[in-house]
């Protein structure tokens, strides 16, 4: 089970060589009267360790497998997070989000790179997009401009009964926002087409 690709993988020198160490035979507390642990805190344990995989050997059970491999997409989804909100800057329609008195007087953490990002334009904006066909997008699905230059990210993605067709969010380049604009979308090595969509996808139509 890979980790996280650690970028400073556990090193381990053996023989007077020096190799990139995994564990390959660890139990959970799923194997009875061996393992202690439960298969997320291996995981999470793992990584802390920069151990670049582990292999979860439960005997006569796949369930620590399966609890391991969900704690490792959400220890990996809290590191993108981490990564995105790093360096991402302020999406302009969220301006809003941010009280026009708050905006205008300043003074908290971050007011500077906000101000500045306001004023300026964002390099990213979030989108809605619409997969042409059957093809769903789900998050950290890589976007493409229809000349095949890399322009964003997928932050999520499903089927939307109310529209009947896949749907999708992410943030994409500021000059490739608008509706109607051609993308791709890199789904397990292949590129589909897809378009800039309005948002919301779907309004309703009843009134309270």
């Amino acid at each position: 089970m890979d980790v996280l690709h650690p970028a400073k993988p556990r090193v381990v020198r053996t023989w007077g060589i020096c190799v990139i160490y995994s564990e390959l035979c660890t139990t959970s507390n799923f194997t009875f009267l061996r393992g202690a642990s439960h298969p997320e805190e291996l995981v999470t344990r793992a990584a802390d360790l920069g151990l670049s995989a582990i292999a979860i050997t439960d005997h006569n059970s796949l369930a620590g497998v399966v609890r391991a491999h969900a704690a490792l997409k959400e220890l990996r989804r809290n590191i993108d997070e981490i990564t995105i909100r790093s360096t991402k800057r302020v999406d302009p329609s969220s301006r809003e989000e941010i009280p026009k008195k708050r905006r205008e007087e300043g003074g908290f953490n971050g007011y500077e790179k906000i101000k500045k990002d306001l004023e300026n334009g964002s390099e990213k904006i979030r989108v809605g997009i619409r997969p042409e066909g059957k093809i769903i997008a789900r998050e950290n699905t890589k976007i493409f401009s229809k000349e095949g230059e890399e322009i964003g990210i997928i932050t999520s993605g499903t089927f939307g009964p109310s529209v009947n067709s896949p749907v999708a969010m992410g943030y994409v380049k500021t000059k490739f926002s608008e509706i109607d604009t051609n993308l791709l979308l890199e789904v397990r090595g292949n590129k589909y087409a897809a378009n800039v969509a309005k948002l919301p996808f779907y309004k309703k139509s009843y009134v309270k």
